[in-house]
C-alpha cells in the first residue's frame, strides 16, 4: 500500500525541481487524497506550475485554481510516470473541480510552445 505524506511530496518535488517550468502562466492544483473515501484519512498537497519551475508543497493551497480528489494507488501511478493524469481521469480514478479552463489553456500553451 501506498502512503501519500510529507516525504512522497518532498520526493515528488524533488522530481519536479530536475526539468524545467511547464506552463507560461503560474497554476495552482490541489491535489486530495482518500483512503477509501474516509474523509479523515484525507491527505493534501498542491502543485504551483510555472514558467520559473514547477514544485510540490504538503498541505492545502490558498487559492487552487483547480482540486483533484484520487486515491493514494492513483496518485503514485501518476508520480510515477506509469500513467498520465488524463489517462486517470478518462479512467474515473481522479475527479476534478475548479477552473477546467485554466488547465486546458495551460495544457494547449505548453504543448505549443
Amino acid at each position: 500500500m501506498v502512503t501519500i505524506d510529507d516525504a512522497w511530496v518532498r520526493a515528488l518535488n524533488a522530481k519536479l525541481a530536475a526539468g524545467s517550468g511547464s506552463t507560461p502562466d503560474p497554476l495552482v492544483l490541489q491535489y486530495v487524497v482518500t483512503d477509501d473515501g474516509i474523509d479523515a484519512a484525507d491527505y493534501r498537497y498542491h502543485l504551483v506550475l510555472g514558467p520559473d519551475g514547477d514544485r510540490a508543497f504538503p498541505g492545502a493551497a490558498d487559492a487552487p485554481d483547480a482540486t483533484f480528489r484520487l486515491s493514494a494507488a492513483t496518485a503514485e501511478s501518476i508520480r510515477s510516470g506509469e500513467r498520465s493524469s488524463e489517462e486517470a481521469f478518462l479512467a474515473g480514478d481522479l475527479d476534478l473541480e475548479g477552473d477546467t479552463t485554466a488547465i486546458v489553456e495551460a495544457h494547449r500553451r505548453r504543448r505549443d510552445a
